[in-house]
Protein backbone atom coordinates (compact mmCIF):
# COMPACT_ATOMS: atom_id res chain seq x y z
CA UNK A 1 0.00 0.00 0.00
CA UNK A 2 1.07 4.03 -0.95
CA UNK A 3 0.33 6.79 1.32
CA UNK A 4 -0.77 9.61 1.07
CA UNK A 5 -3.93 7.07 -0.58
CA UNK A 6 -6.38 8.66 -2.92
CA UNK A 7 -9.80 9.85 -1.61
CA UNK A 8 -12.47 7.13 -1.36
CA UNK A 9 -9.43 4.65 -0.88
CA UNK A 10 -8.65 2.44 2.11
CA UNK A 11 -8.04 4.91 5.40
CA UNK A 12 -10.60 7.26 4.15
CA UNK A 13 -13.47 6.47 6.06
CA UNK A 14 -14.36 8.34 8.76
CA UNK A 15 -17.23 7.23 11.57
CA UNK A 16 -18.93 9.16 14.48
CA UNK A 17 -21.86 11.29 15.31
CA UNK A 18 -23.63 13.72 13.29
CA UNK A 19 -23.21 17.24 15.06
CA UNK A 20 -25.02 19.51 12.25
CA UNK A 21 -27.02 18.91 9.67
CA UNK A 22 -27.30 21.50 6.16
CA UNK A 23 -30.83 23.19 5.42
CA UNK A 24 -31.05 20.86 2.67
CA UNK A 25 -30.50 17.39 4.16
CA UNK A 26 -33.43 15.36 5.21
CA UNK A 27 -31.80 11.95 5.43
CA UNK A 28 -29.91 12.62 8.20
CA UNK A 29 -30.17 14.01 11.89
CA UNK A 30 -28.27 15.53 14.78
CA UNK A 31 -27.01 12.55 16.56
CA UNK A 32 -27.12 9.80 14.23
CA UNK A 33 -24.07 7.67 14.25
CA UNK A 34 -22.70 7.57 10.96
CA UNK A 35 -19.94 6.41 8.23
CA UNK A 36 -18.80 8.28 5.60
CA UNK A 37 -16.17 8.52 2.73
CA UNK A 38 -14.47 11.74 3.34
CA UNK A 39 -11.14 14.05 2.58
CA UNK A 40 -10.34 14.34 6.19
CA UNK A 41 -11.37 11.50 8.24
CA UNK A 42 -8.63 11.73 10.56
CA UNK A 43 -9.89 15.07 12.18
CA UNK A 44 -11.85 15.54 14.90
CA UNK A 45 -14.22 17.28 12.93
CA UNK A 46 -15.30 17.18 9.23
CA UNK A 47 -17.82 18.42 6.43
CA UNK A 48 -19.15 15.94 4.22
CA UNK A 49 -21.56 15.97 1.55
CA UNK A 50 -24.91 14.03 2.56
CA UNK A 51 -24.34 11.46 -0.20
CA UNK A 52 -21.25 10.46 1.23
CA UNK A 53 -22.95 9.69 4.61
CA UNK A 54 -23.93 5.89 5.85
Amino acid sequence: MQFPTAPGSLGHEGWGVVDAVGEAVGALSVGDRVAALSYNSYAEYDVADAGAVI
